[in-house]
């Protein structure tokens, strides 16, 4: 729980009915409606997690207005401004924040779909199908009227509300025909669909208001207010065919061919054809092979296209009071990503049955990513043109195990694990080299030429002397009784290489590690470069444990997700050592430098200034927020994400409950989510992702909530 929000609220009531309305045709019903209330917080920079990390650990961020206080009166509860503050910017006190800061979002959703099927013959049998699926959401955030800023300022408040309705709807038909021809039993498919979406989004605010405990746009400053609205509407058309054939029940082919047109493409670039084709080999319906029930192996290759956005396709302008400005240069060809994609994998049975295990590997390249590319100054388009440029290679291997561990007519206990690994290179790249972060996120992800996705660049401090000279500069300068001296550095408590003068003194700071980037012929440096590569945050690998006991009309599942290596950026403890207020700045519990400390030697003894100053962290690790290896962290961790328990009453004890004797089945359940984490980061979740770009490429620790821990209760009918 958050103190002052109202938390997570959520209904939702879905019905399924299946009908046979003649011998050769059934129909089935599926809708689903949902309502939720979210009273949440604001995350990154503005939320109640940033305030906090440059906080005094004394202060009591609970404590009432003191008599006399220019910012409320003597009692009013969550002072905005904390007392004996070091940095006034930043320290807000969260609970004011949450106390009178109002962020909420009301949802709601219905979805249907129904399906007719209809066997003409005994090999022919006919499909339609229609979905629908319109979702409606409010959200308001209010800041009031007098609101004070973390110094004590009032301000004016704001108000601002989104209202978003989205709906879409998609038709389908297939026909499908199942002959035999001999040992061979082919089954094809031939398909059309239909997809109509529109997104319409209004977002109202009013930056000043003038009355306070009404938030409303009429008690708001008129001049302030400010509006706007999206209106996306676009169409997908599909047809395909597909065609199996299954030869003695040993051989299976598989080929694909579908034909794709969107409004999402540019006007001259509407269609596009993919394909698939695939076979597998059941080995051992022709060998036997002991112990082995069975074994499969499998091939497949086909194409897929992605879509680009809503805009990409078209000019982007700005209205404002000078007139219209420029941003985006319409592209008429812009066309879908390609991506292709070849997958081999086996799959094994044995033990009678009770064990089975599968591999899959995956190669995927995919070509004409849509990138935003700039352009020349006189074309006037300030921002650039979205393009068909770049590659990427992508490599996946997973892994699954399947056991039944325990079977009997009462009893059965099943483990599941599911396993993957997966790396993305960028193979081409036709834009400059760039490194990008989001709001004053580190930039600590790199974009270019056979660099790697999810790995993670910056400074590194220099832990070995003998890397101090691939710079250079300092090389030219090693010579004996030289600035760059071997005597002239040394390695301190924290294992870094400093200037021995600076040693124990406010001056003492790691160096940055600098190498020669580009060379002349004659082998001059003419360009150095200090961004390195510093981790990685790609996990080695994933595991999924799931473990599922059925007795009687119990079931208790559990799942456990174990990530295994790669690394974390921790930005969000970065920024609090400009604040001093990291737990390494606090030096009390290292032994007391030696006398000589504090002013400059010439040869200090190793280890007699294991105190550092302030400005050793707060200077020189902070690194004007520029992403380096010290806030590195290993990112491995294994979390209990569900445990579940349920108990199914049949229609025999429904039938003794009277009121109850009309139903089928009822299942009561309860389940626990994000229970609890095993890990060695620092942080407060180990388990992040990125609040803006790419979630699961920009990964890094910026202030997000963690994983709530979540109970919820079940209820299920069937009749």
């Amino acid at each position: 729980m958050i103190f002052a929000l109202g938390g997570y609220t959520r209904q939702n009531f879905r019905l399924n009915l299946d009908q046979r309305m003649r011998s050769n045709v059934d129909a089935s019903l599926s809708t689903f409606y949902g309502t939720s209330t979210n009273g949440r917080a604001a995350e990154g920079q503005s939320g109640p997690f940033f305030g906090p990390m440059f906080l005094q650990p004394d202060v009591d961020i609970t404590a009432t207005c003191a008599a006399g206080s220019p910012y409320g009166s003597a009692g009013t509860p969550y002072c905005p401004v904390i007392p004996l503050s070091g940095d006034v910017a930043n320290d807000f006190n969260p609970m004011y924040e949450l106390a009178n800061r109002k962020i909420s979002q009301d949802r709601s959703r219905f979805t249907g779909s129904g399906r007719v099927r209809w066997r003409l013959r005994d090999w022919l049998s006919a499909e339609g199908s229609f979905a629908y699926d319109q979702e409606t959401a409010d959200s308001s955030d209010e800041q009031p009227f007098g609101f004070r800023t973390s110094s004590g300022s009032k301000t004016a408040g704001y108000l601002v509300r989104v209202t978003k309705n989205d709906w879409q709807y998609n038709t389908g038909a297939t026909l499908t025909s199942v002959r035999r021809f001999g040992n061979a039993t082919n089954t094809t498919k031939l398909g059309t669909s239909f997809e109509s979406q529109r997104n319409r989004r209004i977002r109202t605010s009013a930056n000043a208001l003038i009355v306070g405990r009404v938030p409303e746009f009429g008690g708001a400053d008129q001049s302030q207010l400010s509006a706007g609205s999206t209106d996306e509407r676009y169409r997908t058309q599909n047809y395909f065919a597909v065609t199996t054939f299954d030869i003695k029940d040993r051989y299976i082919l598989d080929g694909l061919v579908r034909r794709d047109g969107s409004s999402l493409f540019g006007p001259e670039s509407r269609w596009a054809t993919y394909y698939r084709a695939s076979g597998k080999w059941r080995v051992t319906q022709d060998v036997t092979i002991p112990g082995i029930d069975e074994l499969g192996l499998r091939a497949s290759y086909g194409t897929a296209g992605l879509r680009p956005n809503f805009a990409d396709q078209y000019e982007a302008l700005a209205v404002n009071q000078a007139g219209i400005n420029f941003l985006v240069l319409g592209n008429p060809k812009l066309k879908p990503a390609h991506s292709a994609e070849l997958e081999l994998g086996t799959n094994i049975d044995f033990g009678g049955g009770r064990l089975s295990a599968e591999y899959s590997y995956s190669r995927k390249k995919t070509t004409d990513q849509i990138l935003l590319v700039d352009l020349a100054a006189v074309t006037g388009f300030s921002q650039g043109q979205w393009q068909n440029t770049g590659a990427l290679r992508a490599t996946t291997h997973e892994l699954t195990f399947a056991a039944r561990l325990i079977s009997s007519p009462t009893t059965s206990l099943t483990l599941n694990i599911v396993g993957d690994r997966t790396r993305q290179v960028i193979t081409e790249w036709n834009l400059p080299e760039r490194k990008y972060g989001f709001e004053q996120m580190p930039e600590a992800f790199f974009l270019g030429r056979n660099s790697d996705l999810g790995v993670l660049y910056g400074n590194r401090w220099i832990r070995n002397i003998d890397d101090l000279y691939d710079d250079p500069a300092k090389a030219k300068l090693a010579g004996p009784g030289q600035t760059w001296s071997r005597d002239s550095v040394m390695i301190n408590e924290d294992g870094y290489v400093v200037r021995k003068s600076a040693y124990g003194t406010p001056n003492e700071r790691a160096i940055k590690y600098t190498y020669c980037k580009r060379q002349d012929t004659a082998g001059n440096c003419l360009q150095t470069e200090q961004f390195v590569k510093i981790g990685d945050a790609n996990h080695d690998f994933n595991l999924s444990f799931n473990l599922r006991l059925n007795y009687r009309r119990f079931t208790v599942n559990g799942l456990l997700d174990w990530s295994y290596g790669g690394q974390l950026y921790n930005g969000t403890r970065q920024w609090a050592f400009q604040a001093t207020r990291d737990r390494v700045q606090d030096q009390a519990g290292k032994p007391q430098n030696a006398p000589t400390c504090g002013t400059a030697q010439s040869d200090p003894a190793p280890g007699s200034c294991p105190r550092k100053a302030l400005p050793y962290y707060g200077v020189g690790f902070y690194n004007g927020l520029d992403p380096d290896d010290y806030f590195i962290e290993n990112g491995s961790y294994a979390k209990l994400k569900e445990l579940s328990l349920s108990y199914t009453f049949v229609a025999d004890q429904l039938h003794r409950l009277g009121w109850l004797r009309g139903f089928h089945e009822v299942r009561l359940g309860f389940i626990a989510r994000n229970l609890f984490t095993i890990t060695k980061y620092s942080g407060l979740d180990p388990e992040v992702s990125g609040l803006y770009g790419d979630p699961f490429q920009v990964r890094m620790d910026w202030f997000q909530y963690p994983q709530f821990r979540t109970f919820s209760t079940t209820v299920e009918i069937s009749f």
